[in-house]
């Protein structure tokens, strides 16, 4: 081969019907492989030369060191997903063949990844997403029911926020709620329909009901727990939870809300997964956050409201499982 490899940045879907021929890579990985092939050139001179490649021509062409230009491929950076001709698998190293990587979270993990309706992607600016925390794949919006009982409450109005997690019980059809975390708060002082009041103090309550929802997750209760969901404290949940109240209660888009994260493709989100070590994560923050991300300014909007001068909580309880 000589150090010779020809490369192309591709639509994701494009290198899957190509697997047969082609291997899905990262420019980085495939920079890895160009050294390992006896190429000379450095890590700043390959990216200038990543090319684009006739998918009906199956054959290894010379590499011909043309610049890539923004028009065609826009800010290439290490992780942005290419394929190479399979004929250079012989020669990658073993270090990054795909049957080496391994990640703990699991393939059920991965496969939510590249799904038609995908449950994770990884973005620029917030790490990883769960889009079932923030609220994207449906469901009866308890948060937003919960914040406006409390901008339409008057001193003296309790109300309660509710959360928990629904497992199905095999083999039978019987579902069952665990991890069940109740928080009721009474008011204390006018409201007065002030939104940013209301939403404050929603936001303080969602907060500390997600977190014992978390702490639910890690005990092992009737043998369902952290055993069953695999996500006590799970590194992308709290950072998601923030994103469904922005979501529900400060009505926020999807589109809007993931044109600040800046999401990947389900590939590229893929091939992070594949290299990525998750941590567990009591913060509402991301853990790592991509190269030159920044914090989306709009998750700074709405600040907790300690209790006390509006609102108490009177009580915060975790009730056994219920089956239905």
């Amino acid at each position: 081969m000589n150090g010779q490899i020809e490369l192309m940045i591709v639509n994701g879907k494009s290198a899957i019907r190509q697997l047969e021929k082609w291997q899905v890579f990262s420019v980085y990985d495939s920079y890895l492989i160009y050294k390992s092939c006896g190429g000379d050139k450095t890590w700043e001179e390959f990216q200038t030369i990543v090319r684009k490649r006739n998918f009906e021509n199956n054959t290894l062409d010379k590499l011909i060191e043309e610049p890539i230009s923004g028009r065609e491929i826009p800010n290439v950076n290490e992780t942005d997903v290419i394929v190479i001709p399979a004929e250079i698998k012989t020669d990658r190293p073993e270090s990054i063949a795909f049957s080496e990587l391994r990640n703990d979270r699991g393939d059920d993990f991965r496969a939510s990844i590249l799904a038609n309706r995908n449950n994770y992607v990884y973005t620029k600016n917030y790490g990883w997403v769960d889009r079932g925390h923030a609220g994207f794949l449906g469901g009866d919006m308890p948060l937003r029911r919960f914040y406006r009982e409390i901008l339409l409450s008057r001193v003296g109005s309790t109300m309660t926020f509710e959360m928990d997690s629904s497992v199905r019980l095999k083999p039978t059809n019987y579902m069952i709620d665990v991890n069940i975390v109740k928080v009721t708060i009474r008011i204390i002082k006018p409201i007065n329909y002030n939104q940013l009041i209301a939403k404050r103090i929603a936001y303080t309550v969602f907060k500390k009901a997600s977190y014992s929802h978390e702490e639910e997750q890690g005990k092992f209760l009737l043998g369902i727990g952290e055993k069953a969901t695999g996500s006590s404290f799970a590194e992308e949940d709290l950072p998601s939870n923030i994103i469904n109240f922005y979501y529900e209660v400060c009505e926020r888009s999807e589109e809007n809300i993931m044109q600040h994260c800046i999401p990947f493709s389900k590939e590229k989100s893929a091939w992070i997964y594949d290299r990525y070590e998750f941590k567990k994560n009591k913060l509402f923050e991301p853990v790592v956050r991509y190269p030159s991300g920044e914090k989306p300014f709009i998750f700074d909007d709405i600040q907790e409201l300690c209790e006390g001068e509006y609102y108490e909580i009177i009580d915060l309880e975790t009730p056994l499982p219920r089956v239905y």
